[in-house]
């Protein structure tokens, strides 16, 4: 899992410096907001679990007047309960690489690649024995972006509004085939240990490449930005995810709607 989180990170952050040269305005920003997940996960429960989570998020963007590049990252760990004798406590890194032109309408068009980690580890209040202790999903896609932009003077205060919203139509996806959490290359391999030695090439190998019809992410979102000044700008961000994974015959979705304060740097 980390081998994949590392691999990605560095793509991402390859493809914005070769993508960006010459650009002359960068903007540094780091968010701290609220987060109301609502998971459910088929192989361990039907029902669906709820949490209010703090979200930590971090993001670099490189713009000019005919293209924007942006690098976001964010975590969240929720622990969801719906009121039954299970709870879940979920770990949410993300990552997600844009790169947009500006039409002669003023929209902005491109495309994006993510990684997202969806891990859930459930947990029974009654102490009993639980056949899935770890269940999970990682995933990384690529599909179309748009966003708008729009800034202005209001009562001599500089502001922007900025909307986004983007859809994967591939990812490569990898979630558990079975009731335990190792995937079958890692036991035809004969590699198997108890200590989980060894796992991470099978579980790299145990992903499919799927489109819509077994992988969606809807993700929308909206900033409002006041200028402090030439170098400080505040922002107040809703995000909003509609995630569905299905390769396996056993379902996840995830909806993640949030609301974050920002602070950027601006240079």
């Amino acid at each position: 899992m980390k081998y994949i989180l590392s691999t990605t990170f560095i793509i991402l952050i390859t493809c914005l410096a070769i993508s960006q040269e010459g650009t002359n305005r960068n903007e540094l920003k780091v968010t701290i907001g609220l987060s109301h997940t609502t998971i459910t996960d088929a192989r361990i429960s039907a029902l669906p679990q709820k949490a209010w989570s703090p979200k930590y998020g971090m993001s670099y963007r490189k713009m000019n007047d005919k293209r924007i590049s942006q690098i976001d990252i964010d975590f969240t760990y929720a622990s969801n309960s719906s009121g039954s004798l299970l709870s879940l406590n979920s770990i949410m890194p993300k990552a997600n690489y844009s790169y947009l032109r500006k039409t002669p309408n003023g929209v902005w068009l491109g495309g994006f690649i993510d990684h997202t980690t969806l891990l859930n580890l459930p947990k029974s209040r009654t102490g009993l024995f639980n056949n899935n202790p770890i269940s999970y999903m990682l995933s990384a896609s690529l599909g179309p972006m748009v966003s708008y932009e729009k800034s202005g003077i209001l009562n001599n205060e500089r502001i922007s509004l900025r909307a986004n919203a983007q859809l994967p139509i591939l990812a490569y996806v990898i979630q558990p085939e079975h009731g335990h959490p190792y995937p079958k290359q890692y036991l035809e391999e004969d590699t198997f240990t108890p200590m989980r030695g060894g796992l991470t090439g099978p579980l790299l190998k145990s992903g499919r490449v799927v489109t819509i019809n077994k992988y969606r992410s809807l993700n929308v979102s909206f900033s409002l930005q006041y200028a402090l000044n030439d170098k400080v700008e505040l922002s107040l961000n809703f995000n909003s995810q509609l995630l569905y994974a299905n390769t396996t015959g056993k379902s996840v979705s995830l909806t993640d709607n949030s609301i974050e304060l920002g602070a950027s740097y601006i240079h």
